[in-house]
C-alpha cells in the first residue's frame, strides 16, 4: 500500500509544490504520476503553472500486486495586487515577523514589489522589507530562490534559500560584482486555509543577523 502527500496543499502560481510517497509492505517499483521515485519514501517537485485543483496519483508495485494512492493540492494566484495608486516598484509587505535574535532589527517582512504592465517583465518580483530598532528601514530584493524539500521521512517542511541582494558591489579590476545575502524561509504543511511561510532567517544588507520565528500575515500583529 502507499499513501501519497502534497506540500503546501494550498499554493500560489509559481511555487513548489513537494509530492512525498510513502510505501508500506515489500514494494519493488513506485511512481508519482508516472516518474520512477525511491523506496520506501520517494518525492518529487512540481512547480505550479496555473490555478486550479490537481490530483496526483501514486502507484506501487511488489510481489503481491499493485496499489495506488492519491491526493490534490489546490493552486491559487497568489498575494492580492497591492492597492490601486501604489506606485511602482513600490515594497508591500505581505508576511512578517519579529526579530528575535536581540540584534539591531526589529522586525522582517516577505514583501512584493508592485508592478504594472509596462514593468510586468521585471523579474525581481520579491524582497525582504527590513526594519531597524531605530525606526529606520530597508529593502532587499530577491534575486533567486532555490527549494528543497526536507529530506527526512515523513517531514513535509520546504525549505528556500533565497538570494539577497545586499545593495552594494565589490569593485574587481575592470567589473563589479554585485555582493548578496542567503536567507532561509521554511514553509509548513498547512494547518486550516493553507500553507503559508513560517519562519526566517539571515542577514540584512548592513550585515545584521536576524532570526524570525514565527511569519504571520501583514496586518496580524508581529509582536
Amino acid at each position: 500500500t502507499c499513501t501519497l502527500y502534497a506540500s503546501p496543499q494550498f499554493a500560489s502560481v509559481g511555487e513548489v509544490v513537494v509530492l512525498e510517497l510513502d510505501t508500506q509492505g515489500n514494494a519493488t517499483s513506485a511512481t508519482i504520476d508516472g516518474t520512477s521515485v525511491a523506496i520506501p519514501v520517494g518525492k518529487k517537485m512540481v512547480t505550479t503553472a496555473a490555478a486550479g485543483s490537481f490530483q496526483v496519483n501514486g502507484v506501487v508495485s511488489g510481489q503481491g500486486g499493485t496499489n495506488g494512492c492519491s491526493v490534490t493540492y489546490t493552486v491559487d494566484n497568489g498575494p492580492p495586487p497591492p492597492p490601486p495608486g501604489t506606485p511602482n516598484f513600490a515594497v508591500v509587505s505581505t508576511y512578517c515577523g519579529a526579530n528575535t535574535l536581540g540584534t539591531s532589527v526589529s522586525k522582517v517582512c516577505l514583501a512584493v514589489v508592485k508592478k504594472d504592465a509596462n514593468t510586468m517583465d521585471l523579474r525581481i518580483t520579491d524582497a525582504l522589507l527590513i526594519t531597524y530598532n531605530d525606526g529606520s528601514m530597508e529593502a532587499a530584493p530577491i534575486i533567486s530562490r532555490k527549494t528543497e524539500p526536507s529530506s527526512q521521512p515523513g517531514d513535509l517542511r520546504v525549505i528556500e534559500d533565497l538570494t539577497v541582494y545586499a545593495n552594494r558591489q565589490v569593485s574587481a579590476d575592470n567589473y563589479v560584482v554585485l555582493d548578496t545575502n542567503i536567507a532561509t524561509l521554511t514553509k509548513l504543511p498547512p494547518l486550516r486555509d493553507g500553507a503559508v511561510p513560517a519562519s526566517l532567517q539571515g542577514k540584512t544588507p548592513r550585515g545584521v543577523a536576524f532570526t524570525v520565528d514565527q511569519l504571520k500575515p501583514f496586518g496580524v500583529s508581529a509582536r
